[in-house]
């Protein structure tokens, strides 16, 4: 019998016929033997295997010619106030800027005393020139926490009423004095001095130490002790004026009294200053107790005041010593 195996099979039984392999094709050959590619080799300089410089870049796209839209060109701001779609989109929006717009302002009025507080009291006008301006800053919405602005405000109260009391006793004094009643010319003098000094201290030392102590939320007992030693010594005087004695310079009950047998109508002038000036000191009377309430509510407490007090002439004495 002859043997059929053919002669591949004797070699490799493994391997496949020659026929089978697709790179034994005539025509691979000859595609293979007809190709200029170079081999790549990453390791080269130009990236080729013959050194060769690197493939050119592709060409630049062109440049269009063409106008640019104007939706490209607007402003971002001017499109922000524009709204598209139906009219519940646009309600939406709109409320949504109006909820971001009075965010932004609680924001400004939170920082407004850390990063500064412009000066918007007394209310003159713009264009007052100096020194009809603006001295000091009041925001009591913003500013004072819930706690302390009512006292607050009314320590605002107390000081016009007070301000206004010494007005109206420089004018009575005037009446005094035109009645011919005794020491009327020093009634008028101290009632114009107290009118022109004590109303701007009184404003400075102990309505500005209550708003601030309440501004920081009661932090500084020094601040409390301040304006209540300032205030006691406002309703001392408040006292004082009550009583009316004319070399004084308060136009009280005594002083209308005096006026009122030299002039009945002068007199009765008078008399309406002698009860403005009682009735602000029962007024600062309950006001300086409500203040008290509120310090103390605040965690405040005069010893802290005391040990404050003590540290800050602590440290004047030890910055006297060193300047020396």
């Amino acid at each position: 019998m002859a043997d059929d195996t053919p002669d591949w099979a004797d070699d490799n039984p493994f391997a496949s016929p020659p026929e089978a392999s697709p790179f034994n094709d005539p025509s691979v050959a000859q595609a293979q033997g007809s190709s200029t590619m170079p081999e790549y080799d990453p390791f080269s300089n130009g990236g080729d295997a013959s050194g060769g410089s690197a493939p050119a870049a592709a060409p630049a796209a062109p440049v269009s010619t063409e106008p640019t839209p104007d939706w490209a060109t607007q402003d971002s701001s001017a499109v922000k106030g524009q709204h598209f779609g139906t009219k519940d989109e646009a309600v939406r929006a709109k409320d949504y800027e109006q909820a971001e717009r009075q965010a932004q302002q609680d924001t400004t009025r939170q920082q407004g005393p850390k990063q500064g507080r412009p000066a918007n009291w007394p209310p003159f006008p713009e264009k007052c020139v100096w020194p009809l301006k603006p001295c000091f800053h009041h925001d009591f919405r913003g500013e004072l926490p819930a706690y302390g602005y009512s006292v607050a405000k009314h320590g605002y109260y107390v000081w016009c009423a007070y301000f206004f009391g010494l007005f109206w006793n420089f004018v009575c004094g005037c009446i005094a004095l035109s009645a011919g009643i005794d020491n009327s010319s020093v009634l008028l003098g101290l009632a114009f001095a107290y009118l022109f000094i004590f109303g701007p201290m009184a404003y400075m030392c102990w309505f500005q130490s209550l708003y601030k102590a309440i501004m920081k939320d009661g932090s500084s007992n020094l601040t409390w002790g301040w304006f209540f030693f300032t205030y006691l010594f406002q309703w001392i005087f408040c006292c004082i004026m009550v009583i009316g004695v004319p070399s004084t310079g308060g136009v009280g009950w005594m002083t209308a009294i005096m006026v009122n047998k030299e002039d009945t109508g002068g007199g009765i002038v008078c008399f309406t200053a002698a009860i403005w000036w009682t009735l602000l000191t029962f007024y600062i009377t309950y006001h300086m107790k409500w203040a008290l309430k509120v310090f103390k509510m605040a965690g405040g407490s005069f010893e802290g005041a005391q040990k404050e007090a003590q540290q800050v002439a602590a440290a004047g004495a030890v910055a006297a010593a060193v300047a020396k």
